[in-house]
């Protein structure tokens, strides 16, 4: 190894200047100049100059240089634009200023412009020069505009046309690209996915060099890649990674073995430059012998780029830097005309300097832009100007080696004609040699449809943020990761995050959940990758269904290139992980897609409501666990209102296992309630006590314990929203804990914190929101999310929600495809149908969990079943896919001072029967037997149509028969006065009849002293109204009738038949009020099917009860109180009339209305007042007490007078008192008559007429 010293100085023809200065940086004269602007630094600080040096165009503008250099006539003037418009201006205002002479002293005028910067050069030009401007396309996105500017690209559009046609020979139709971090293989990776449109050429993944090099692969099966690379050194760090390749490069060092040797098979495309321009070595000597007229300083820009580049030392006593083996600079240099396409520059300025020499020659001394015609564009023998375009003349060349297992197997060289086509046929010129591996699309391929959808979008960019992970298939989530959508106003779309409510970790433990699949499932989509695309809703849910809807109907283009863009041909699921939604997107219905929401709580629903509940208990597990212990008998205790807790569940599997509940409380949350819980607990005989309950309530009811004594079995359950963190609660030894198994993913949590704390992580999963929220925390002080259990647990639902989605899709691929786990065509159309169709029918388990969509309403999760004993906390047992095992040997009881006991604590049923609340319990924390827990204003009772043989039953029954008897001989006597001839002038036609509604009203206590049945209890209602109306319908008629009776005079009566029909007609209201009722409210029985314990064992029973309630029962009776109240005010109207009537007095009629009344206002009020069980007695009673006022104040008056009423006709005559009869004194006036107060009657008892005899007695007359 040699050294080589060298002293870098100005050249005899070269100015150098500062390069902050406004002067050239590098200059050459000539009889006119080309100005060129480039950016030797990145950017422009202030006033103060230029920062950052870009030294790939610091080589190209020394290359340019000296490309003027070589006998060309027309100058250069390379001046640093640093990426700035005003510099670029104020250098253009100096350079029209200042006199740069030629050699006959003649200022040298501009004949064109080259730009190769950031600043908008174009605009300046044509307003301060008007020349020709060329500017250098360095992979950018400046369009090319009409001022005129003409565009040179420094990515060869021809290379890749060649590769394209290359590939389309060879059949490589579905392929993957890999590509460098350079503009130029940035640019040339975006013309060829144009070009690959047209050609029909697939691509399955898109991957950058870091991707492969650190194994970020889609597992996107292809069988050969693109790769672009500008430096083929990269190579041998990622080549045995993929199989087949066709690299497209500038770089010549394949020459290099030690590159080459980790490919397989490949294909590499160079440039096929000039002999001149890449084996020239002039250039190089240039570069290496610089003229030595002057020393320079170690910080000139010269020497700062031997010293970064080639590692070159600087030897500040002789000012000379120091560089050890100059063939490594040497071929750098080689390279860096290839790599960093410099011969581009040169071209150019080949071009520019031809047009210069034209123009001068046609006496165009202003070099102006109008002067120059299509003839004089189109003179270069290396350029064609097309739509203002620098286009390499056909036929363009180009190098191509085959690699086979690391040699050069051949090369060859291979021109495009005017139709594009290469030649030779590389066919054939393989062929030749060996076979090449195609690439070619034999399945799936979603690549290959995106046209479908692209063809057809309105190129409406998409408007958010959204991360992308490229896959065969391609599961789409919402995230409202932004917290605020402007949906007027210019802008970002969303402003503002949401960092306290730790969205950052849900996105990233979707897009880890689809990355780490294959891994945590390697048996699913073998053949398949999955990619996920990630939307920001901007907390917005018609933002959420604004995406939803463009993105499927093909309105989004992304920045990527349109092979890789999302496309909703590729997305058959849709998942909703926005916790403030309670409802999928507008429009989730209508894809025909499988779309999935899940709530904070991790349970998943579909539009058609809850498909999967974690949050629930498994009320199984503890069930078989009692069963298994033999405590049969147990108290529960609940946290208030704790939504995952089902009582009937509980009831349910504890009835199945014969486990009687014998008490239900809430935890106290208060010093109030403490002691009421506990006496229940200390009271009943249940040994052992279930806690669903939350952290909070748990930790204080144990420490409210401290300082009472409570020797009891407790057994904890936790869930997945009621999460218990037993460390700090003070549990008693032989406490039994339920703990859940992965409330967190254990590979997640480890992916989290690797991440939170800076570390390198396997899964790269590109998602920019964890710095985004780590920036936004930092700023705000907000906590770490690293510290949030729930933050944590929600994110292990979000990886359990896309696992059911994936097992779904896993299936559907399975049914339409077949079990090879391959995509196939016909997947496309019917794929995502079958997914929704398949949802049902997952089962998986999950970290631990057993998760079944058949069974959405059941939790099968698994449990940890543990003891807190003296030595710590042990397994005793676990319940793991539905099966129960425990480690008896490892139970163990304590007593009240933390002593272990020689056998466990029983827990069972003292007695043959218990009360057990566990059949129909509510959630009202009473203790209550079952019967009591049935409707208690029902009035349930377990028989029917029976007797029911109480004391009050008995009592009624004896009372109302002897009522009913009693009613009975008055009706017989009086039917046998009729017949005997004494009352056959009494009106008895409402008599009678009063005295059978009275019996009638008597017999209807029946149906209250039996148990209900349908007969019993429409009877109820029926007979009891229809009595009631009866008897009242009945008085009122009376009490008009003999009002009626005043005012008829002498000689004169009132209807019968009337009277009859009018009490039927009063009666016949209740009988319609009471068939309606009954048809109606038919069956008016209600029966209840429940399951009690007995004697351990747990049996059926029916349960029987009217259908009833207070209010209805007063409501249905509402006419009869009406006919009370009617009778009790008419009563005011025959008050005043004292004397007798033919059967009774006013007087008495009066006074039972006005008793029943009171009797009725009793009756209502101890309705209202008394329990339920009261009420059939109270009904009866009332009954009773009504019928009996009738009979004694009614009929026992009225009996009483009939009795005295004799007609004893004398055998004889006589006189008054022995003519033939004796007159009852009592009845001297059969009919009752008054008249007004202010007349006396003429008549007297001297006018009456005296029959004297028998045979002189006229019947018809009033005596």
């Amino acid at each position: 190894m040699e050294t080589l010293t060298f002293i870098i100085l100005l050249g005899t023809f070269m100015q150098i200047s500062p390069l902050f200065a406004i002067d050239p940086f590098l200059s050459s004269p000539g009889s006119s100049v080309v100005l060129v602007f480039i950016d030797l630094h990145e950017g422009r600080q202030g006033d103060g100059g230029c920062v950052g040096v870009n030294w790939v165009n610091f080589g190209r503008a020394h290359y340019m240089y000296w490309r003027s250099m070589q006998g060309n006539i027309t100058g250069i003037e390379i001046y640093d634009s640093c990426g700035s418009e005003r510099r670029v201006a104020d250098i253009l205002r100096h350079r029209l200023h200042r006199t740069a002479c030629n050699s006959s002293g003649i200022p040298a005028p501009v004949s064109g412009v080259v730009s190769c910067s950031r600043a908008n050069v174009a605009a300046l030009v044509p307003s301060l020069l008007g020349t020709l401007h060329v500017r250098i396309h360095d992979g950018d996105q400046t369009p090319v505009s009409d001022n005129g500017l003409i565009l040179a690209e420094i990515p060869s559009l021809e290379s890749v046309q060649v590769l394209t046609e290359i590939l389309r020979r060879l059949n490589w139709t579905y392929v993957s690209t890999v590509t460098d971090d350079t503009l130029i293989s940035q640019a040339e990776l975006k013309t060829f996915l144009k070009l690959a449109d047209d050609s029909g050429i697939c691509i399955g993944a898109s991957y950058t060099v870091n991707d492969v090099i650190n194994n970020n692969l889609h597992d996107v099966h292809t069988s050969g890649a693109v790769v672009f690379l500008q430096n083929m050194l990269e190579l041998h760090s990622f080549g045995g990674r993929l199989q087949n390749l066709v690299i497209l490069s500038h770089d010549r060092a394949i020459e290099d073995t030690q590159i080459m040797d980790s490919v397989d098979k490949a294909l590499v495309l160079t440039d096929n430059f000039p002999e001149g321009a890449i084996n020239n070595t002039k250039f190089m000597d240039y570069m290496l012998n610089l003229t030595n007229n002057e020393l320079l300083i170690e910080n000139d820009t010269d020497v700062q780029y031997f010293i970064k580049i080639f590692n070159c030392t600087y030897n500040a006593t002789e000012q000379t830097a120091v560089c050890l083996d100059p063939d490594v600079i040497k071929k750098h240099l080689t390279r860096a005309v290839g790599t960093e396409r410099m011969h581009v520059f040169g071209d150019v300025y080949e071009f520019m300097a031809n047009i210069a020499e034209r123009l001068e020659s046609q006496k165009c001394p202003s070099f102006s832009r109008d002067c120059i015609n299509a003839d004089m564009l189109d003179t270069s023998p290396v350029f064609a100007v097309a739509n203002n375009t620098l286009l390499r003349r056909s036929p363009f060349s180009i190098n191509i080696s085959y690699i086979s297992n690391g040699r050069i197997n051949q090369k060859g060289v291979f021109s495009t004609t005017r139709d594009k086509e290469v030649t030779p046929d590389v066919s054939y010129w393989i062929a030749s040699s060996e076979p090449f591996p195609q690439s070619a699309c034999t399945t799936w391929c979603p690549g290959c449809h995106a046209s479908l959808c692209f063809k057809s979008a309105d190129n409406l960019m998409f408007d958010g943020e959204y991360v992308y992970i490229p896959g065969d298939l391609v599961i789409a989530a919402m995230v409202p990761l932004s917290a605020v959508w402007n949906k007027i106003g210019a802008g970002n779309t969303c402003s503002g995050l949401r960092p306290r409510d730790n969205y950052d970790v849900i996105s990233e433990a979707f897009l880890f959940g689809v990355q780490s699949y294959k891994s945590r499932h390697p048996s699913n989509f073998r053949n398949i990758s999955i990619g996920a695309i990630l939307f920001d809703t901007c907390s917005d849910f018609y933002r959420g269904a604004q995406i939803l809807a463009n993105f499927e109907s093909c309105k989004y283009a992304f920045n990527h290139s349109q092979h890789w863009s999302p496309t909703p041909l590729k997305v058959p699921v849709y998942l909703s992980f926005d916790f403030d939604a309670h409802q999928l997107p507008n429009g989730a219905g209508a894809i025909g897609k499988l779309a999935l929401q899940m709530d904070p709580l991790g349970r998943i629903y579909v539009k058609g409501g809850l498909v999967y509940d974690p949050s629930m208990y498994s009320y199984d597990a503890v069930a078989e666990f009692l069963k298994a212990m033999n405590w049969t008998h147990i108290g529960l205790l609940t946290s208030q209102n704790m939504t995952g807790f089902s009582i009937d569940f509980l009831s349910d599997s504890t009835k199945s296992n014969n486990v009687c509940i014998a008490f239900h409380r809430h935890l106290p949350r208060a010093s109030h309630e403490i002691s009421p819980v506990v006496d229940t607990i200390t009271t009943s005989s249940a040994s052992t006590v279930l806690i669903f309950g939350t952290s909070g309530d748990i930790d204080y009811f144990f420490r409210s314990l401290t300082s009472r004594l409570v020797v009891k079995t407790w057994i904890i359950i936790e869930s997945r929203e009621n999460w218990v963190d037993f460390t700090p609660i003070p549990l008693p030894y032989g406490t039994i804990l339920f703990q859940r198994y992965a409330k967190q993913n254990a590979m997640f949590n480890n992916h989290l914190n690797r991440l939170i704390a800076g570390q390198s992580v396997k899964t790269t999963t590109k998602n920019m929101w964890i710095s985004k929220y780590a920036q936004e925390r930092s700023v705000n002080r907000i906590p770490s999310p690293s510290v949030n259990d729930v933050t944590r647990m929600q994110a292990s639902d979000v990886i359990r929600t896309l696992d059911v989605s994936l097992a779904a899709l896993q299936r559907a691929v399975i049914t339409v495809c077949g079990s090879n786990s391959s995509l196939c065509s016909i997947f496309l159309p019917d794929g995502p149908q079958r997914t929704m169709d398949e949802l049902q029918s997952v089962k998986l388990n999950y970290e631990g969990d057993f998760v079944d969509m058949h069974e959405p309403s059941e939790m099968s999760g698994n449990y940890l079943i543990s003891s807190v004993q003296e030595s710590g906390m042990i397994k005793v047992g676990h319940w793991v896919d539905q099966q129960l095992e425990v480690f008896f040997h490892e139970l163990k009881s304590y007593n009240s001072i933390g002593e272990p006991l020689k056998e466990l604590r029983p827990s069972v049923c003292p007695g043959r029967v218990c009360s057990c609340t566990n059949m129909n319990m509510s959630s009202d924390g009473k203790n209550q037997t079952l019967s009591a827990n049935l409707d208690k204003d029902m009035g349930f009772v377990n028989t029917t149509g029976e007797f029911q043989r109480g004391l009050w039953q008995i009592i009624t029954i004896v009372i109302a028969g002897s009522g009913a008897f009693l009613a009975l001989i008055l009706l017989l006597y009086l039917i046998c006065k009729l017949f005997g001839g004494g009352l056959l002038r009494r009106h008895l036609v409402l008599g009678i009849p009063l005295l059978f509604a009275t019996m009638l009203l008597l017999l209807s206590v029946l149906p209250f002293v039996f148990s209900p049945s349908e007969a019993v209890c429409g009877l109820r209602y029926f007979a009891h109204g229809l009595s009631y109306a009866l008897c009242f319908g009945i008085l009122l008629t009376k009490m008009m009738s003999l009002r009626d009776y005043k005012f008829v005079g002498l000689g004169g009566d009132v209807s019968k038949v009337n009277q009859l029909l009018l009490a039927f007609f009063i009666a016949a209201v209740q009988i319609a009020i009471g068939v309606q009722w009954w048809v109606l409210r038919s069956p008016v029985l209600i029966t209840v099917n429940v399951t009690e314990l007995v004697d351990g064992q747990v049996r059926k029973n029916t349960y029987y009860a009217c259908d009833f309630t207070r209010r209805d029962f007063i409501s249905y009776h509402s006419y009869v109180i009406f006919l009370i109240v009617l009778c009790c005010l008419y009563s005011f109207s025959i008050k005043s009339s004292l004397r007798n009537t033919k059967e009774v007095s006013s007087k008495v009629l009066v006074v039972c209305a006005w008793f029943c009344l009171a009797l009725w206002i009793a009756i209502i009020v101890t309705f209202f007042v008394l329990t339920r069980d009261f009420l059939e007695a109270i009904c009866a009673i009332g009954l009773l007490a009504n019928a009996m006022s009738i009979l004694l104040i009614i009929f026992l008056p009225t009996v009483t007078l009939i009795s005295r009423l004799k007609y004893d006709v004398a055998k004889s005559p006589g006189d008054r008192n022995s003519n033939g009869y004796k007159l009852d004194t009592d009845f001297q006036f059969e009919r009752p008559y008054s008249l007004p107060s202010t007349l006396h009657s003429a008549i007297t008892d001297k006018s009456l007429t005296m029959p004297r005899s028998l045979a002189t007695f006229d019947t018809s007359l009033s005596y």
